[in-house]
């Protein structure tokens, strides 16, 4: 059976990791006292990365033993906003927000290297949101590694080993991407957190095409987030304000379904067959998601505090693993 790691950032300090189940009937801490924000599991090599928040921020890498998680390394991260790791070959990239940065650690080599740092260029039309870079994601595979950016509208394609900029992809002005995944080999989905749309990008970025990510109309704004792709070709999106999850076609490019997320701020997303998990930040839970048919459907809800990501992890044998007393 597969465990879920989920991350928590729980202001009254029990936060950390947690270890579920898929059916989400019980969770147990693997690390405690921590902020941690975004995770990367790598199964080849049974270990765990998350960003640990606090005065500083800090890359800590954790090895699974098939009980537990054992801290192995922790590098301290120049900038500040980290908010996605992505692995390229010997290295761990990440994107950092509020600095403008992409940091770039080189694994193979001793911890105590500085990693390289990427320095972003850039702005958007809107004041006050896009007035400088605000790299948000990192995507990995095929011959580039691309780093989406909401505060310049523009997909960074970057080179890992040299930490630099190798070209762009130019989204929609005011559209403040935030996060992309692949579509095929030719075509990008990315959501537009500002604009509300789930843009497709038909690489090597000629033509952008979008749609509506929810009907919702609020005063505020609906804030997109993650999104993950079905097997069917579907691509779910989360809005965060509304509190919804909105389905879309992205071949014929349109809202084909939008259902509530059942919690308030749903924040990360990560689909698992026909199982889709969706971190609800703000009412401390994880809940998943029948999506195999248009409209997901509810199945299953456990509460922890303040959760930012879940993975799909380890392998945890016939019988998922429990705290002593937690039955």
């Amino acid at each position: 059976m597969i465990g879920l790691f989920v991350s928590s950032a729980s202001p009254s300090g029990d936060g950390g990791v947690f270890l579920t189940d898929l059916g989400l009937e019980s969770a147990r801490p693997l690390v405690t006292g921590a902020a941690v924000g975004a995770l990367l599991w790598e199964a080849e090599r049974s270990t765990l990365h998350g960003i640990e928040h606090g005065a500083a921020e800090s890359l800590v890498s954790w090895r699974w033993d098939g009980v537990g998680l054992t801290e192995t390394s922790r590098h301290a991260l120049p900038g500040a906003g980290s908010c996605s790791i992505a692995r390229v070959d010997a290295r761990l990239v990440i994107a950092q927000f509020f600095s403008g940065t992409v940091v770039v650690l080189d694994t193979s080599t001793a911890p105590e290297t500085p990693p390289r740092v990427c320095h972003l260029r850039g702005s958007g039309p809107e004041a006050g949101k896009q007035d400088s870079p605000h790299p948000h994601h990192v995507l990995p595979g095929g011959a580039e590694t691309l780093v989406t950016d909401f505060g310049a509208d523009r997909i960074w394609r970057i080179d890992p080993a040299s930490a630099t900029v190798q070209g762009e992809i130019v989204l929609p002005a005011g559209s403040g991407p935030r996060h992309t995944v692949r579509l095929s080999d030719q075509q990008l989905a990315v959501t537009g957190e500002l604009d509300c749309t789930l843009l497709r990008v038909q690489l090597p970025g000629e033509e952008v095409v979008s749609a509506a990510t929810t009907r919702r109309v609020l005063v505020e704004r609906i804030y997109p987030s993650d999104l993950a792709v079905h097997r069917s070709g579907r691509v779910i999106v989360a809005n965060r304000q509304a509190g919804t999850l909105g389905v879309i076609d992205p071949d014929a490019n349109v809202l084909v379904a939008e259902v509530d997320a059942l919690g308030a701020w749903p924040l990360n997303l990560e689909m698992i067959g026909d199982a889709l998990f969706v971190t609800q930040r703000d009412d401390d839970a994880v809940q998943s998601f029948d999506v195999s048919r248009d409209a997901p459907t509810p199945m299953n809800r456990i509460a922890i505090p303040r959760p930012q990501w879940v993975v799909a992890g380890p392998a945890v044998g016939g019988s998922f693993p429990k705290e002593e007393g937690n039955e």
